[in-house]
Protein backbone atom coordinates (compact mmCIF):
# COMPACT_ATOMS: atom_id res chain seq x y z
CA UNK A 1 0.00 0.00 0.00
CA UNK A 2 2.91 2.28 1.06
CA UNK A 3 5.00 2.05 -2.27
CA UNK A 4 1.97 2.16 -4.27
CA UNK A 5 0.49 5.30 -2.48
CA UNK A 6 3.86 6.49 -2.22
CA UNK A 7 4.14 6.48 -6.46
CA UNK A 8 0.89 7.88 -6.78
CA UNK A 9 2.38 10.87 -4.66
CA UNK A 10 5.74 11.03 -7.24
CA UNK A 11 3.00 12.13 -9.98
CA UNK A 12 0.34 14.46 -7.95
CA UNK A 13 2.87 15.43 -4.84
CA UNK A 14 -0.12 17.73 -3.70
CA UNK A 15 -2.06 14.61 -2.91
CA UNK A 16 0.82 13.80 0.04
CA UNK A 17 -0.46 15.50 2.90
CA UNK A 18 -3.89 13.38 2.33
CA UNK A 19 -1.67 9.88 3.37
CA UNK A 20 0.05 11.17 6.77
CA UNK A 21 1.26 7.26 7.29
CA UNK A 22 3.32 8.41 3.86
CA UNK A 23 6.89 9.48 4.58
CA UNK A 24 7.25 13.21 4.13
CA UNK A 25 10.56 13.30 3.07
CA UNK A 26 9.60 13.61 -0.80
CA UNK A 27 13.12 11.60 -1.37
CA UNK A 28 12.00 8.61 0.76
CA UNK A 29 8.84 8.63 -1.36
CA UNK A 30 10.49 8.07 -4.79
CA UNK A 31 12.85 5.57 -3.30
CA UNK A 32 9.08 3.50 -2.04
CA UNK A 33 8.00 4.79 -5.87
CA UNK A 34 10.85 2.81 -7.44
CA UNK A 35 9.26 -0.56 -5.18
CA UNK A 36 6.22 0.27 -7.27
CA UNK A 37 7.98 0.34 -10.33
CA UNK A 38 10.21 -3.22 -9.89
CA UNK A 39 7.70 -4.12 -8.60
CA UNK A 40 5.42 -4.27 -11.60
CA UNK A 41 8.74 -5.73 -13.63
CA UNK A 42 8.37 -9.07 -11.69
CA UNK A 43 6.56 -11.22 -14.42
CA UNK A 44 5.95 -14.02 -10.91
CA UNK A 45 4.30 -11.21 -9.06
CA UNK A 46 1.96 -9.25 -11.87
CA UNK A 47 -1.23 -10.88 -10.07
CA UNK A 48 -0.48 -9.62 -6.82
CA UNK A 49 0.33 -6.32 -8.30
CA UNK A 50 -2.84 -6.88 -9.53
CA UNK A 51 -4.87 -7.47 -6.55
CA UNK A 52 -3.14 -4.85 -4.62
CA UNK A 53 -3.67 -1.85 -7.28
CA UNK A 54 -7.12 -2.42 -7.13
CA UNK A 55 -7.45 -2.61 -3.30
CA UNK A 56 -5.71 0.52 -2.86
CA UNK A 57 -7.70 1.89 -5.76
CA UNK A 58 -11.04 1.19 -4.11
CA UNK A 59 -9.95 1.84 -0.50
CA UNK A 60 -8.52 5.19 -0.92
CA UNK A 61 -10.95 6.23 -3.86
CA UNK A 62 -7.87 7.20 -6.35
CA UNK A 63 -10.22 8.28 -8.79
CA UNK A 64 -12.23 11.23 -6.98
CA UNK A 65 -8.84 12.34 -5.76
CA UNK A 66 -6.69 12.84 -8.88
CA UNK A 67 -6.64 15.30 -11.13
CA UNK A 68 -5.99 14.96 -14.80
CA UNK A 69 -2.96 16.83 -16.00
CA UNK A 70 -0.04 16.46 -17.96
CA UNK A 71 2.70 14.77 -14.91
CA UNK A 72 -0.33 11.99 -14.56
CA UNK A 73 0.01 11.29 -18.32
CA UNK A 74 3.41 8.89 -17.43
CA UNK A 75 1.46 7.32 -14.62
CA UNK A 76 0.67 3.91 -14.51
CA UNK A 77 0.09 2.86 -10.88
CA UNK A 78 -3.63 2.47 -10.84
CA UNK A 79 -6.11 1.85 -13.64
CA UNK A 80 -8.55 4.42 -12.98
CA UNK A 81 -5.27 6.71 -13.84
CA UNK A 82 -6.32 5.14 -17.86
CA UNK A 83 -9.95 5.68 -17.11
CA UNK A 84 -9.35 9.12 -16.32
CA UNK A 85 -8.03 9.86 -19.37
CA UNK A 86 -10.03 7.85 -21.59
CA UNK A 87 -12.72 10.14 -19.91
CA UNK A 88 -10.79 13.16 -21.16
CA UNK A 89 -10.28 12.37 -24.69
CA UNK A 90 -13.83 11.52 -25.13
CA UNK A 91 -14.96 15.01 -23.29
CA UNK A 92 -12.87 16.41 -25.89
CA UNK A 93 -14.27 14.80 -28.61
CA UNK A 94 -18.10 15.55 -29.75
CA UNK A 95 -20.21 12.54 -29.79
CA UNK A 96 -20.51 12.93 -33.59
CA UNK A 97 -16.76 13.44 -34.02
CA UNK A 98 -17.35 16.98 -35.81
CA UNK A 99 -14.17 18.37 -34.15
CA UNK A 100 -11.70 15.60 -34.08
CA UNK A 101 -9.48 17.31 -36.83
CA UNK A 102 -8.90 20.21 -34.64
CA UNK A 103 -8.58 17.82 -31.11
CA UNK A 104 -6.39 14.88 -33.48
CA UNK A 105 -2.84 16.28 -32.16
CA UNK A 106 -3.84 15.89 -28.67
CA UNK A 107 -5.96 13.02 -28.77
CA UNK A 108 -2.84 10.98 -30.57
CA UNK A 109 -0.50 12.18 -28.13
CA UNK A 110 -2.27 10.76 -25.54
CA UNK A 111 -3.04 7.79 -26.40
CA UNK A 112 0.31 6.91 -27.86
CA UNK A 113 1.15 7.13 -24.69
CA UNK A 114 -0.97 5.36 -23.01
CA UNK A 115 -1.43 2.49 -25.30
CA UNK A 116 2.61 1.58 -24.26
CA UNK A 117 1.93 1.69 -20.29
CA UNK A 118 1.25 -1.21 -17.57
CA UNK A 119 -2.66 -1.51 -17.54
CA UNK A 120 -3.02 -1.48 -21.36
CA UNK A 121 -0.16 -4.44 -21.84
CA UNK A 122 -2.25 -6.31 -19.08
CA UNK A 123 -5.58 -5.33 -20.17
CA UNK A 124 -5.75 -6.44 -23.93
CA UNK A 125 -9.38 -4.54 -24.19
CA UNK A 126 -7.88 -1.37 -22.78
CA UNK A 127 -5.12 -1.32 -25.04
CA UNK A 128 -7.18 -2.34 -28.13
CA UNK A 129 -9.29 0.72 -27.05
CA UNK A 130 -6.03 3.15 -26.77
CA UNK A 131 -4.71 1.98 -29.88
CA UNK A 132 -7.95 2.96 -32.12
CA UNK A 133 -7.71 6.07 -30.73
CA UNK A 134 -3.97 6.65 -31.77
CA UNK A 135 -4.77 5.14 -34.96
CA UNK A 136 -7.56 7.52 -35.55
CA UNK A 137 -6.50 10.62 -34.46
CA UNK A 138 -3.21 9.88 -36.61
CA UNK A 139 -5.20 9.01 -39.75
CA UNK A 140 -7.60 12.51 -39.44
CA UNK A 141 -4.30 14.68 -38.94
CA UNK A 142 -2.04 12.65 -41.64
CA UNK A 143 -4.90 12.51 -44.51
CA UNK A 144 -5.46 16.34 -44.43
CA UNK A 145 -1.36 16.74 -44.67
CA UNK A 146 -1.13 14.23 -47.20
CA UNK A 147 -4.34 15.72 -48.94
CA UNK A 148 -2.87 19.39 -49.51
CA UNK A 149 0.36 18.18 -50.44
CA UNK A 150 -1.05 15.66 -53.24
CA UNK A 151 -2.35 19.17 -54.73
CA UNK A 152 1.17 20.45 -55.22
CA UNK A 153 2.58 17.50 -57.48
CA UNK A 154 1.59 17.43 -60.80
CA UNK A 155 3.20 14.87 -62.46
CA UNK A 156 3.01 10.74 -61.91
CA UNK A 157 6.44 10.32 -60.97
CA UNK A 158 6.20 13.07 -57.89
CA UNK A 159 2.84 11.04 -56.82
CA UNK A 160 4.19 7.31 -56.78
CA UNK A 161 7.52 9.02 -55.22
CA UNK A 162 5.38 10.25 -52.00
CA UNK A 163 3.48 7.74 -51.72
CA UNK A 164 5.82 4.94 -51.04
CA UNK A 165 7.77 7.43 -49.38
CA UNK A 166 4.81 7.96 -46.77
CA UNK A 167 1.48 8.33 -47.97
CA UNK A 168 0.91 4.44 -47.98
CA UNK A 169 1.27 4.43 -44.21
CA UNK A 170 -2.47 5.46 -44.32
CA UNK A 171 -3.85 2.67 -45.98
CA UNK A 172 -2.17 0.54 -43.29
CA UNK A 173 -3.49 2.91 -40.36
CA UNK A 174 -6.93 2.87 -42.29
CA UNK A 175 -6.62 -1.34 -42.37
CA UNK A 176 -5.55 -1.49 -38.64
CA UNK A 177 -8.30 0.90 -37.31
CA UNK A 178 -10.81 -1.55 -39.33
CA UNK A 179 -9.76 -4.61 -37.85
CA UNK A 180 -9.52 -2.59 -34.25
CA UNK A 181 -13.35 -1.88 -34.67
CA UNK A 182 -15.29 -4.14 -33.27
CA UNK A 183 -13.20 -3.84 -29.92
CA UNK A 184 -14.27 0.00 -29.46
CA UNK A 185 -17.35 0.94 -27.47
CA UNK A 186 -20.31 2.30 -29.61
CA UNK A 187 -19.67 5.93 -28.96
CA UNK A 188 -15.57 5.54 -29.14
CA UNK A 189 -16.69 3.73 -33.10
CA UNK A 190 -18.69 7.38 -34.11
CA UNK A 191 -16.50 9.98 -32.01
CA UNK A 192 -12.92 8.63 -33.61
CA UNK A 193 -13.47 5.55 -35.90
CA UNK A 194 -16.08 6.57 -37.96
CA UNK A 195 -14.41 10.57 -38.85
CA UNK A 196 -11.47 8.85 -39.54
CA UNK A 197 -12.61 7.00 -42.43
CA UNK A 198 -14.42 9.60 -43.66
CA UNK A 199 -11.31 11.92 -43.64
CA UNK A 200 -9.25 8.83 -45.22
CA UNK A 201 -12.16 8.30 -48.19
CA UNK A 202 -11.92 12.17 -48.75
CA UNK A 203 -8.39 11.56 -49.50
CA UNK A 204 -8.09 8.54 -51.30
CA UNK A 205 -10.46 10.39 -53.92
CA UNK A 206 -8.33 13.63 -53.91
CA UNK A 207 -5.41 12.15 -54.66
CA UNK A 208 -6.52 9.64 -57.00
CA UNK A 209 -7.94 12.10 -59.11
CA UNK A 210 -4.77 13.97 -59.30
CA UNK A 211 -2.86 10.54 -60.36
CA UNK A 212 -5.74 10.23 -63.13
CA UNK A 213 -5.06 13.51 -64.52
CA UNK A 214 -1.71 13.12 -64.76
CA UNK A 215 -1.99 9.45 -66.33
CA UNK A 216 -4.23 11.39 -68.93
CA UNK A 217 -1.16 13.87 -69.46
CA UNK A 218 1.87 11.32 -69.42
CA UNK A 219 0.75 7.98 -70.03
CA UNK A 220 1.49 4.68 -67.87
CA UNK A 221 4.29 3.22 -68.13
CA UNK A 222 4.38 -0.17 -66.13
CA UNK A 223 7.60 -1.66 -65.01
CA UNK A 224 5.75 -4.91 -63.64
CA UNK A 225 7.02 -7.70 -65.64
CA UNK A 226 10.85 -6.63 -64.98
CA UNK A 227 10.76 -8.78 -61.98
CA UNK A 228 12.50 -11.98 -63.34
CA UNK A 229 15.23 -9.58 -64.92
CA UNK A 230 15.51 -8.48 -61.26
CA UNK A 231 15.68 -12.73 -60.24
CA UNK A 232 18.16 -13.67 -62.78
CA UNK A 233 19.62 -17.54 -62.58
CA UNK A 234 21.01 -17.33 -59.08
CA UNK A 235 23.60 -19.12 -58.02
CA UNK A 236 22.10 -18.76 -54.08
CA UNK A 237 19.22 -20.46 -52.92
CA UNK A 238 16.13 -18.18 -54.17
CA UNK A 239 12.43 -17.66 -53.27
CA UNK A 240 10.44 -15.98 -55.06
CA UNK A 241 7.02 -15.12 -53.61
CA UNK A 242 4.00 -14.30 -56.26
CA UNK A 243 1.01 -13.02 -53.45
CA UNK A 244 -2.31 -12.21 -54.32
CA UNK A 245 -2.93 -8.56 -53.69
CA UNK A 246 -0.23 -7.68 -51.43
CA UNK A 247 -0.81 -3.61 -51.55
CA UNK A 248 2.60 -2.15 -50.83
CA UNK A 249 1.67 -0.81 -47.38
CA UNK A 250 1.31 -4.65 -46.24
CA UNK A 251 4.65 -5.33 -47.72
CA UNK A 252 6.05 -2.87 -45.49
CA UNK A 253 4.49 -4.85 -42.50
CA UNK A 254 5.46 -8.41 -43.59
CA UNK A 255 9.01 -7.04 -43.55
CA UNK A 256 8.71 -6.22 -40.32
CA UNK A 257 7.41 -9.41 -38.92
CA UNK A 258 9.05 -11.76 -40.36
CA UNK A 259 11.85 -10.95 -37.45
CA UNK A 260 15.92 -10.26 -37.81
CA UNK A 261 16.44 -13.41 -40.01
CA UNK A 262 16.11 -11.64 -43.17
CA UNK A 263 17.62 -7.74 -44.81
CA UNK A 264 15.23 -6.51 -46.30
CA UNK A 265 15.13 -3.64 -49.57
CA UNK A 266 11.61 -1.91 -50.35
CA UNK A 267 10.93 -1.05 -54.16
CA UNK A 268 8.10 -0.43 -55.87
CA UNK A 269 6.73 -1.90 -59.25
CA UNK A 270 3.95 0.06 -61.38
CA UNK A 271 0.91 -2.55 -62.59
CA UNK A 272 -0.13 -2.74 -65.39
CA UNK A 273 -4.28 -1.60 -65.82
CA UNK A 274 -6.38 -3.63 -65.35
CA UNK A 275 -5.30 -4.09 -61.61
CA UNK A 276 -6.61 -7.65 -61.59
CA UNK A 277 -5.57 -11.51 -60.96
CA UNK A 278 -5.43 -12.24 -64.51
CA UNK A 279 -3.30 -9.34 -65.77
CA UNK A 280 -0.61 -8.58 -63.13
CA UNK A 281 0.31 -12.32 -62.07
CA UNK A 282 0.70 -12.82 -65.82
CA UNK A 283 2.91 -9.69 -66.00
CA UNK A 284 4.92 -11.56 -63.06
CA UNK A 285 5.77 -14.30 -65.41
CA UNK A 286 9.20 -15.12 -67.03
CA UNK A 287 9.69 -13.25 -70.60
CA UNK A 288 6.05 -11.67 -70.14
CA UNK A 289 7.77 -7.93 -71.08
CA UNK A 290 6.98 -7.29 -74.59
CA UNK A 291 4.92 -10.52 -74.92
CA UNK A 292 2.21 -10.27 -73.02
CA UNK A 293 -1.62 -9.58 -74.90
CA UNK A 294 -4.97 -8.48 -73.55
CA UNK A 295 -8.36 -8.98 -74.84
CA UNK A 296 -12.07 -10.12 -73.71
CA UNK A 297 -12.88 -13.23 -75.20
CA UNK A 298 -15.80 -15.85 -74.05
CA UNK A 299 -16.94 -12.10 -71.62
CA UNK A 300 -13.68 -12.43 -69.68
CA UNK A 301 -10.17 -10.85 -69.77
CA UNK A 302 -7.86 -13.03 -71.47
CA UNK A 303 -4.23 -12.83 -71.17
CA UNK A 304 -1.50 -14.45 -73.55
CA UNK A 305 2.13 -14.70 -73.66
CA UNK A 306 2.42 -14.88 -77.45
CA UNK A 307 -0.15 -17.95 -78.63
CA UNK A 308 -0.18 -19.00 -74.91
CA UNK A 309 -3.04 -18.72 -72.22
CA UNK A 310 -1.71 -17.47 -69.25
CA UNK A 311 -4.64 -16.48 -67.47
CA UNK A 312 -5.58 -19.13 -65.65
CA UNK A 313 -3.80 -20.11 -61.96
CA UNK A 314 -2.67 -23.72 -64.15
CA UNK A 315 -1.57 -22.42 -67.18
CA UNK A 316 0.61 -19.73 -64.72
CA UNK A 317 2.13 -22.58 -62.84
CA UNK A 318 2.68 -24.87 -65.71
CA UNK A 319 4.85 -21.74 -67.41
CA UNK A 320 6.57 -21.18 -64.02
CA UNK A 321 7.81 -24.42 -63.86
CA UNK A 322 9.12 -25.44 -67.35
CA UNK A 323 11.23 -21.50 -66.73
CA UNK A 324 12.53 -23.32 -63.33
CA UNK A 325 13.34 -26.57 -64.62
CA UNK A 326 14.38 -29.80 -62.72
CA UNK A 327 16.34 -27.49 -59.69
CA UNK A 328 12.93 -25.33 -59.27
CA UNK A 329 9.70 -25.96 -57.21
CA UNK A 330 6.44 -24.06 -57.45
CA UNK A 331 4.06 -24.68 -54.34
CA UNK A 332 0.95 -23.02 -52.79
CA UNK A 333 1.51 -20.91 -49.47
CA UNK A 334 -0.43 -23.59 -47.97
CA UNK A 335 1.47 -26.36 -48.84
CA UNK A 336 5.22 -24.70 -48.05
CA UNK A 337 5.73 -26.34 -44.82
CA UNK A 338 4.35 -30.06 -46.57
CA UNK A 339 7.00 -29.53 -49.48
CA UNK A 340 10.57 -31.28 -49.36
CA UNK A 341 13.29 -28.72 -50.25
CA UNK A 342 16.14 -31.04 -50.84
CA UNK A 343 17.88 -30.28 -53.99
CA UNK A 344 15.66 -27.18 -54.84
CA UNK A 345 17.54 -24.36 -55.80
CA UNK A 346 14.61 -21.88 -56.73
CA UNK A 347 11.00 -21.71 -55.22
CA UNK A 348 8.29 -19.78 -56.29
CA UNK A 349 5.56 -19.49 -53.65
CA UNK A 350 1.76 -18.50 -55.15
CA UNK A 351 -0.08 -17.27 -52.23
CA UNK A 352 -4.51 -17.44 -52.66
CA UNK A 353 -6.39 -16.24 -55.36
CA UNK A 354 -9.04 -13.90 -55.83
CA UNK A 355 -12.02 -14.22 -57.94
CA UNK A 356 -12.09 -12.49 -60.93
CA UNK A 357 -15.09 -10.08 -60.71
CA UNK A 358 -12.79 -7.94 -59.04
CA UNK A 359 -13.88 -8.08 -55.27
CA UNK A 360 -12.20 -9.96 -52.02
CA UNK A 361 -12.93 -13.77 -51.35
CA UNK A 362 -15.79 -13.61 -48.78
CA UNK A 363 -13.80 -14.68 -45.83
CA UNK A 364 -10.94 -12.03 -46.44
CA UNK A 365 -11.86 -8.83 -44.06
CA UNK A 366 -8.93 -6.46 -42.74
CA UNK A 367 -8.41 -8.79 -40.00
CA UNK A 368 -8.05 -11.38 -41.87
CA UNK A 369 -5.72 -9.21 -44.81
CA UNK A 370 -3.02 -9.01 -41.36
CA UNK A 371 -3.04 -12.59 -40.67
CA UNK A 372 -2.55 -13.25 -44.24
CA UNK A 373 0.41 -11.31 -43.88
CA UNK A 374 1.72 -13.12 -40.75
CA UNK A 375 1.60 -16.46 -42.80
CA UNK A 376 3.57 -14.74 -45.33
CA UNK A 377 5.93 -14.01 -42.62
CA UNK A 378 6.22 -17.25 -41.17
CA UNK A 379 6.69 -18.97 -44.52
CA UNK A 380 9.45 -16.30 -45.51
CA UNK A 381 11.39 -17.47 -41.74
CA UNK A 382 10.52 -21.00 -42.68
CA UNK A 383 12.44 -21.42 -45.92
CA UNK A 384 14.68 -19.37 -44.53
CA UNK A 385 15.42 -22.46 -41.73
CA UNK A 386 15.64 -25.00 -44.74
CA UNK A 387 18.59 -22.94 -46.29
CA UNK A 388 17.13 -20.39 -48.99
CA UNK A 389 19.66 -17.29 -48.76
CA UNK A 390 17.26 -14.55 -51.28
CA UNK A 391 14.11 -13.54 -51.16
CA UNK A 392 12.07 -11.74 -53.90
CA UNK A 393 8.34 -10.60 -52.66
CA UNK A 394 5.69 -8.94 -54.68
CA UNK A 395 1.80 -9.12 -55.83
CA UNK A 396 -0.20 -8.79 -58.66
CA UNK A 397 -2.22 -5.66 -58.01
CA UNK A 398 -3.62 -3.64 -54.50
CA UNK A 399 -6.57 -2.74 -53.77
CA UNK A 400 -9.01 0.05 -52.25
CA UNK A 401 -10.47 -0.50 -49.06
CA UNK A 402 -13.30 1.16 -48.39
CA UNK A 403 -14.16 1.48 -44.87
CA UNK A 404 -18.12 2.08 -43.60
CA UNK A 405 -18.92 5.21 -43.98
CA UNK A 406 -17.21 5.58 -47.14
CA UNK A 407 -19.39 5.59 -50.16
CA UNK A 408 -17.77 5.73 -53.50
CA UNK A 409 -19.53 8.26 -56.34
CA UNK A 410 -21.56 5.89 -59.13
CA UNK A 411 -20.29 7.18 -62.63
CA UNK A 412 -22.48 5.60 -65.60
CA UNK A 413 -21.56 2.46 -66.66
CA UNK A 414 -20.02 2.49 -70.29
CA UNK A 415 -20.96 0.07 -73.57
CA UNK A 416 -17.87 -2.41 -73.28
CA UNK A 417 -17.24 -5.76 -73.89
CA UNK A 418 -16.61 -6.30 -69.82
CA UNK A 419 -17.74 -4.16 -66.82
CA UNK A 420 -16.74 -4.72 -63.76
CA UNK A 421 -17.09 -1.50 -60.57
CA UNK A 422 -13.59 -0.12 -61.39
CA UNK A 423 -12.62 -0.72 -64.90
CA UNK A 424 -14.39 -1.30 -68.39
CA UNK A 425 -13.25 -3.34 -71.17
CA UNK A 426 -13.41 -2.34 -74.63
CA UNK A 427 -15.38 0.73 -74.53
CA UNK A 428 -14.75 4.50 -73.19
CA UNK A 429 -16.78 6.80 -71.15
CA UNK A 430 -17.29 10.59 -70.64
CA UNK A 431 -15.51 11.64 -67.78
CA UNK A 432 -13.48 8.58 -67.52
CA UNK A 433 -9.51 7.82 -67.90
CA UNK A 434 -9.39 6.17 -71.02
CA UNK A 435 -6.14 3.66 -72.15
CA UNK A 436 -5.42 1.41 -74.68
CA UNK A 437 -3.72 -2.19 -74.42
CA UNK A 438 -1.16 -0.66 -76.40
CA UNK A 439 -0.43 2.62 -74.48
CA UNK A 440 0.87 0.76 -71.69
CA UNK A 441 2.92 -1.71 -73.53
CA UNK A 442 0.37 -4.38 -73.48
CA UNK A 443 -0.20 -6.21 -77.30
CA UNK A 444 -4.19 -5.79 -78.91
CA UNK A 445 -6.02 -3.15 -79.33
CA UNK A 446 -8.70 -3.08 -76.25
CA UNK A 447 -9.96 0.06 -75.16
CA UNK A 448 -9.79 0.23 -71.44
CA UNK A 449 -12.11 2.62 -69.34
CA UNK A 450 -11.25 3.79 -65.28
CA UNK A 451 -13.28 6.15 -63.19
CA UNK A 452 -11.13 8.81 -61.64
CA UNK A 453 -10.49 8.90 -57.96
CA UNK A 454 -12.46 6.29 -55.55
CA UNK A 455 -15.71 6.89 -58.28
CA UNK A 456 -17.12 2.96 -59.06
CA UNK A 457 -19.52 2.36 -62.42
CA UNK A 458 -23.01 2.03 -61.26
CA UNK A 459 -23.46 -1.76 -61.50
CA UNK A 460 -26.44 -2.94 -59.59
CA UNK A 461 -25.60 -4.90 -56.72
CA UNK A 462 -23.21 -3.83 -53.65
CA UNK A 463 -20.21 -1.75 -54.17
CA UNK A 464 -18.09 -3.91 -51.02
CA UNK A 465 -15.20 -3.17 -49.36
CA UNK A 466 -12.53 -4.62 -51.33
CA UNK A 467 -12.46 -2.96 -54.80
CA UNK A 468 -9.24 -3.30 -57.40
CA UNK A 469 -9.65 -3.50 -61.19
CA UNK A 470 -8.89 0.54 -61.44
CA UNK A 471 -6.27 3.29 -61.31
CA UNK A 472 -4.99 4.29 -58.07
CA UNK A 473 -1.95 4.53 -55.92
CA UNK A 474 -3.66 1.56 -54.05
CA UNK A 475 -4.38 -0.77 -56.32
CA UNK A 476 -1.47 -0.46 -59.44
CA UNK A 477 1.60 0.88 -57.16
CA UNK A 478 2.68 -3.07 -55.97
CA UNK A 479 5.79 -3.64 -53.88
CA UNK A 480 9.02 -5.84 -54.36
CA UNK A 481 10.60 -7.18 -51.82
CA UNK A 482 14.17 -8.11 -51.99
CA UNK A 483 15.79 -9.72 -48.97
CA UNK A 484 18.72 -11.04 -48.18
CA UNK A 485 18.56 -14.07 -45.25
CA UNK A 486 20.91 -12.90 -42.34
CA UNK A 487 23.30 -16.05 -40.59
CA UNK A 488 22.30 -16.08 -36.80
CA UNK A 489 25.11 -14.80 -34.46
CA UNK A 490 24.89 -17.75 -32.57
CA UNK A 491 22.88 -20.96 -31.09
CA UNK A 492 19.75 -20.02 -29.48
CA UNK A 493 19.41 -21.09 -26.08
CA UNK A 494 16.91 -23.65 -25.52
CA UNK A 495 13.42 -23.74 -23.88
CA UNK A 496 10.25 -25.21 -23.14
CA UNK A 497 6.43 -24.75 -22.22
CA UNK A 498 4.87 -25.73 -18.82
CA UNK A 499 1.75 -26.72 -19.84
CA UNK A 500 -1.21 -27.03 -17.13
CA UNK A 501 -3.04 -30.60 -16.93
CA UNK A 502 -6.06 -28.57 -18.04
CA UNK A 503 -6.80 -25.35 -19.15
CA UNK A 504 -9.80 -24.00 -16.52
CA UNK A 505 -10.04 -20.02 -17.72
CA UNK A 506 -10.36 -18.40 -21.08
CA UNK A 507 -7.31 -16.84 -20.30
CA UNK A 508 -4.05 -18.39 -19.59
CA UNK A 509 -0.83 -17.82 -17.80
CA UNK A 510 1.74 -19.92 -19.55
CA UNK A 511 5.52 -20.09 -17.93
CA UNK A 512 8.14 -20.36 -20.33
CA UNK A 513 12.05 -20.63 -19.58
CA UNK A 514 14.92 -21.98 -20.97
CA UNK A 515 16.26 -25.37 -19.91
CA UNK A 516 19.63 -25.30 -21.50
CA UNK A 517 22.42 -23.83 -23.92
CA UNK A 518 24.36 -25.50 -26.30
CA UNK A 519 27.26 -22.69 -25.00
CA UNK A 520 27.90 -19.57 -22.95
CA UNK A 521 27.05 -17.72 -25.97
CA UNK A 522 23.76 -19.14 -26.98
CA UNK A 523 21.91 -16.33 -28.20
CA UNK A 524 18.75 -15.49 -26.81
CA UNK A 525 15.05 -16.86 -28.97
CA UNK A 526 11.65 -14.85 -29.01
CA UNK A 527 8.75 -17.38 -28.44
CA UNK A 528 5.27 -17.25 -29.13
CA UNK A 529 2.67 -19.47 -27.87
CA UNK A 530 -0.56 -20.66 -29.66
CA UNK A 531 -3.25 -22.01 -27.73
CA UNK A 532 -6.37 -22.95 -30.04
CA UNK A 533 -4.87 -21.38 -32.55
CA UNK A 534 -4.69 -17.89 -30.86
CA UNK A 535 -1.03 -16.34 -30.61
CA UNK A 536 0.57 -14.21 -28.20
CA UNK A 537 2.27 -11.77 -28.09
CA UNK A 538 6.39 -12.82 -28.41
CA UNK A 539 8.49 -12.70 -25.51
CA UNK A 540 12.40 -12.80 -25.05
CA UNK A 541 13.89 -15.79 -23.91
CA UNK A 542 17.68 -15.74 -22.67
CA UNK A 543 20.01 -16.47 -20.47
CA UNK A 544 19.93 -13.30 -18.83
CA UNK A 545 16.04 -13.45 -18.85
CA UNK A 546 15.43 -17.19 -18.44
CA UNK A 547 11.74 -17.37 -17.35
CA UNK A 548 8.61 -15.23 -18.75
CA UNK A 549 5.31 -15.78 -18.10
CA UNK A 550 2.78 -15.13 -20.90
CA UNK A 551 -0.84 -14.36 -20.48
CA UNK A 552 -3.58 -13.94 -23.06
CA UNK A 553 -7.29 -14.53 -24.14
CA UNK A 554 -7.59 -17.70 -26.19
CA UNK A 555 -10.89 -18.15 -26.76
CA UNK A 556 -14.05 -15.54 -26.96
CA UNK A 557 -15.99 -14.80 -24.35
CA UNK A 558 -18.62 -15.90 -26.58
CA UNK A 559 -17.38 -19.29 -27.54
CA UNK A 560 -18.27 -22.50 -26.45
CA UNK A 561 -15.14 -23.99 -25.01
CA UNK A 562 -13.93 -27.69 -27.01
CA UNK A 563 -12.91 -30.53 -24.93
CA UNK A 564 -9.87 -30.28 -25.67
CA UNK A 565 -7.05 -27.58 -27.81
CA UNK A 566 -3.63 -28.11 -28.31
CA UNK A 567 -0.92 -25.87 -27.22
CA UNK A 568 2.35 -24.98 -28.74
CA UNK A 569 5.73 -23.25 -28.20
CA UNK A 570 6.95 -21.75 -31.74
CA UNK A 571 10.17 -19.80 -31.90
CA UNK A 572 9.20 -16.52 -33.36
CA UNK A 573 11.49 -15.99 -35.97
CA UNK A 574 11.44 -19.35 -38.20
CA UNK A 575 7.84 -20.39 -36.93
CA UNK A 576 9.74 -23.78 -35.79
CA UNK A 577 7.00 -25.49 -33.65
CA UNK A 578 9.47 -26.32 -30.50
CA UNK A 579 6.79 -28.19 -28.55
CA UNK A 580 3.10 -29.32 -28.62
CA UNK A 581 0.74 -30.65 -26.22
CA UNK A 582 -2.94 -31.57 -26.28
CA UNK A 583 -4.92 -30.36 -23.16
CA UNK A 584 -8.50 -30.77 -22.08
CA UNK A 585 -10.54 -27.43 -21.70
CA UNK A 586 -12.70 -27.87 -18.15
CA UNK A 587 -13.61 -24.08 -18.06
CA UNK A 588 -14.63 -23.13 -14.27
CA UNK A 589 -17.13 -20.65 -15.26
Amino acid sequence: MVVLLAEVTAHQPALASRFLFLPSDPARRERAAGLARRWRQRIDLLDAYGQAAQAVEQEYALARQLTVEDSLLDAETVRCMDDLWLQEVQSAVSPDGSNLGTKAEQVARIAERRKSLFWARQDEALGQTWEGLALAARLVQECARAGEESQRHARVEELVARYTESWWQLDLWALQLAALADHLSADDRRRFAEPAWRAYGDWLDRVNRRLAEAVAREGWHPTQATLWSRVGHPRRRTAVLLVDALRYDLAHLLAERTGRGVRWEPEALVAYLPTVTEVGMSALLPDAAGRLALAVEREQIQARLGETPVSGRAERIARLQEHLGAGGQVVSLEDVQKTDWRGIQTAVVLSQEVDRSGTFLADLFPAGLLDMVDRIAWAIRFLASQGFEQFFVTADHGFLYLPPGVSPEGVPVPAAYWRGRRFAAGGSAEGCLGLTAAQQGLRGDLTLAFPKGLAVFALQGSVGAFLHGGLSLQEAIVPLLCGQAVAPAARKVEVSLEAPPALTSRVVALRVRVTGAADLLAGERPVIVEVGGTRSRPVTLSLQQPEQTVRFSWLDEFAGPPLETTIRLLDADTGQVLEEKRVPVNLLV
